[in-house]
């Protein structure tokens, strides 16, 4: 029987009955079974509904750009069946395990009249998506544009990009240039809601995205080990890391920061020290051998070494070069860079001062004046990297260096500001946790517990958007500021937990951290949302920068990675 096929101007989104439970079970039992058997099944199961709908199925193989079919018709399951006989067409060969499969429901249009190229369109990227008058039967759903930027800064048509995009389907292609050649076209703007076919399950999806609103330790388990195959795929033979890569486009880009090189290789370290997989340690290797290079010795101090990026030497870099070098040194039992380590520690001794601060943060190489800047995180990293520099190779030293550091910061830097002016630093509760334990100090527990609650009372609770809800800052939403966050707060939580009696603040703690990763999840390229990119096994695990961007950086996987590292081994002690 041949269903009557409508379209997008048909749907009112008024007019449309509500998806009641039931309505709802019927739905995901028909297109699972429908699924399994490799046919349409129905099994005599009716959804009261005869309203215009609107469908999408996307189905992705592995490694596959998805293939997305779109039909209408009058109700969801006559709808679904016109839809479903498509999908049999070319992807019966196909076991449905080895698919991503995603059902879009069409809940809302907007038309819009007289159109042209360069028509600004009133959408929310990766909640609206675009289709053209009825002859052209060219619909374009909100992940496919969002992820392959589709639409321009301006909110128009990046006509080169959508043609690229489409011509993986030369008929689609085809009818996208025959809505230009038009001149003045009709277009509508749909929303729709979107379910994940998982586990002969629909999961329902936000822009095209899980919503983690509940943490589950094998999701956070699944996102390690992809984040880390993206890291270990990211290093070239040469032990250079393909830093910067933006999935829309495919396409890298050639900046570069030796420090973030150490930051990634610490956090690649720690994989291998929870996890085990030996199949990252070639990569780890090479990557310590590349940065290596980059140490020069110290100006004031030939015995000493430092890292050199671009003319200048960083206390921060020389912070990640140790603890690069620690954590390598502690997960393989290689000791053939703890001299290296160990002179670089010597620099930070010898570049402090007496009460614990720097003459500078960033000096130039080698003529040795300094640039007038200071980094909020810089002498936190030295810390941090002192203490695990003494588990190496024990040093007094480096202990009395770090808790000069530290006090200077409290009573100091952070003295006379209220916790709502204290700044978010990561790297301090890193440095403290470890820094307590060696040398127990109480003021270290109470500025823990006043940078803490600092990040807590500034997490967005109440969002316009629910895959902003944990994040921080206005705007899109950026994934390593909640990550390095999510790291001080697992941090502290350890801190607060051994040393302190606040149950109560240690709950609170790591309640924050929960929804902070549960947001960061959110910007991961997962098999769901890589399935709209042209190039998917490229950008698979890797983190973007924020919800509605797609550039990955190194440094946005590596705090990702450590802050769901902490996460997982909490879990694990917790079970």
């Amino acid at each position: 029987m041949q269903k009557e096929k409508i379209w997008f101007d048909h749907i009112d989104f008024n007019s449309q009955p509500k998806l009641e439970k039931s309505d709802f079970e019927i739905l995901q039992q028909v297109l699972c079974d429908s699924l399994k058997d490799k046919k349409y099944n129905p099994k005599k199961l009716v959804i009261e509904d005869h309203t215009p709908r609107m469908l999408f199925l996307s189905i992705a193989p592995k490694n596959i750009t998805a293939t997305v079919f779109c039909e209408g018709s009058f109700g969801l399951l006559s709808a679904l069946e016109v839809l479903f006989a498509r999908f049999l067409k070319d992807f019966a060969s196909y076991q449905v395990d080895d698919l991503v499969v995603k059902l879009d429901i069409v809940t809302n249009v907007i038309v819009l009249k007289n159109c042209t190229a360069d028509t600004r369109y009133p959408l929310e990227r990766g909640l609206h998506g675009i289709a053209f008058a009825v002859e052209y039967k060219l619909a374009i759903l909100p992940e496919q544009i969002a992820y392959n930027f589709l639409l321009d800064d301006n909110l128009e048509l990046y006509l080169n990009r959508s043609y690229n995009y489409l011509e993986n389907s030369p008929l689609e292609a085809s009818k996208f240039f025959q809505v230009l050649n038009s001149k003045k076209f009709t277009v509508y703007l749909f929303e729709t809601e979107g379910f994940l076919v998982e586990k002969e399950q629909l999961h329902m999806l936000y822009r095209g995205q899980k919503l983690y609103n509940k943490i589950d330790i094998k999701d956070i388990k699944h996102s390690i080990k992809i984040a880390a195959l993206y890291l270990n795929d990211s290093v070239y033979p040469s032990g250079r890391f393909d830093y910067s890569y933006y999935a829309d486009a495919n396409r890298s880009m050639k900046d570069y920061s030796v420090l973030r090189h150490a930051g990634t290789i610490f956090s690649m370290a720690e994989y291998y020290d929870v996890l085990k997989d030996h199949n990252i340690l070639p990569a780890i290797k090479r990557a310590m051998s590349y940065m290596i290079r980059f140490f020069v010795p110290g100006i004031e101090n030939a015995n000493t070494i430092c890292l050199l990026e671009r003319g200048s030497i960083k206390l921060g870099g020389n912070g990640l070069a140790i603890l690069a070098i620690a954590k390598y040194t502690e997960v393989t039992k290689d000791n053939a860079y703890v001299p290296l380590m160990k002179k670089a520690c010597e620099w930070i001794l010898e570049k402090m001062n007496e009460d614990g601060s720097f003459p500078g943060h960033i000096q130039y190489y080698p003529k040795g004046n300094y640039k007038n800047m200071i980094s909020d995180y810089y002498p936190g990293e030295a810390i941090y990297g002192l203490m695990l520099a003494n588990k190496i190779v024990p040093d007094k030293r480096f202990v009395e260096a770090a808790y000069k550091i530290a006090k200077w910061l409290i009573n100091t830097r952070d003295g006379n500001k209220t916790v709502r002016e204290l700044q978010h630093d990561h790297w301090l509760l890193y440095g403290l946790n470890e820094l307590h334990r060696a040398k127990q100090d109480q003021q270290f527990i109470e500025h823990v517990a006043k940078i803490c609650n600092a990040i807590m009372n500034k997490q967005n609770l109440q969002v316009k958007y629910p895959d902003y809800f944990g994040s921080f800052y206005a705007g899109d939403p950026r994934s390593t500021p909640a990550a390095t966050r999510s790291e001080g707060l697992l941090a502290a939580y350890r801190l607060i937990r051994d040393y302190d009696d606040n149950e109560q603040l240690a709950l609170s703690i790591m309640e924050c951290a929960k929804r902070t990763i549960g947001f960061q999840l959110r910007t991961q390229y997962t098999e769901l949302t890589t399935m709209y990119l042209a190039v998917r096994e490229k950008a698979y695990g890797g983190f973007r920068g924020s919800i509605n961007t797609h550039e990955i950086r190194i440094d946005y996987v590596q705090h990702n990675l450590s802050s769901l590292l902490a996460l997982y081994q909490i879990m694990m002690e917790n079970s």
